[in-house]
C-alpha cells in the first residue's frame, strides 16, 4: 500500500535456507525506510516549531503597540522632571540616551539567547540521524566484504 515491502514471518528453517547477503539487503532496505522515517519526523518537527514560533509572535506582536505607548509616556514624565532641574531639552537628551543604551544592551542579550537556542533545535532528531548514518556506512562498507565471502 505505501510502497514498503510487509516483514515476512523469519523462522529458523527460513534463515537457514536464506543465506547472509539476503539478510543484510532486507536490513539495508530496512535502514533505507528508516532513513525516511527519520526525515518524515524532522519535517514534522519543523512544521510545529514553525507553528509555535508564529502563534507566540503574533501574540508579542500585539502587545507592542501598548508597551511602546506606555513606555514613551514614561520616558517623557522622566524628561520632564529632569528638566524641571537641568532644562527640558538636557532631560531629553539623558532619557533619550539612557533608552538607547538599555536597548542596546537588551536586543544583544536576546540575540545571544536565540542563537544559544537555534543550535539545540532538533538535538533528538539530529541523534537519530547521525545513528541512522552510522549503520548505513557499516553496512554500505561490510555488503561488498560479505558478497566476495559469499562469492555473490
Amino acid at each position: 500500500m505505501n510502497g514498503r515491502t510487509e516483514p515476512r514471518i523469519v523462522t529458523d528453517e527460513s534463515r537457514r535456507d536464506e543465506g547472509l547477503v539476503p539478510l543484510v539487503k532486507r536490513m539495508a532496505d530496512s535502514v533505507e525506510h528508516l532513513v525516511e522515517d527519520h526525515l518524515k519526523l524532522a519535517r514534522l518537527e519543523l512544521a510545529e516549531d514553525a507553528k509555535r514560533m508564529v502563534k507566540q509572535g503574533i501574540g508579542i506582536g500585539a502587545l507592542v503597540p501598548v508597551m511602546i505607548s506606555g513606555l514613551v509616556l514614561v520616558f517623557l514624565g522622566v524628561a520632564v522632571l529632569i528638566g524641571n532641574y537641568l532644562g527640558l531639552w538636557i532631560g531629553l537628551l539623558i532619557v533619550g540616551g539612557v533608552a538607547l543604551l538599555g536597548g542596546a544592551l537588551a536586543a544583544a542579550v536576546i540575540v545571544r539567547r536565540m542563537r544559544a537556542g537555534a543550535s539545540h533545535a532538533m538535538d533528538a532528531t539530529r541523534a537519530e540521524a547521525t545513528q541512522t548514518r552510522g549503520a548505513i556506512e557499516n553496512i554500505r562498507h561490510s555488503r561488498p566484504q560479505l558478497e566476495a565471502h559469499h562469492g555473490r
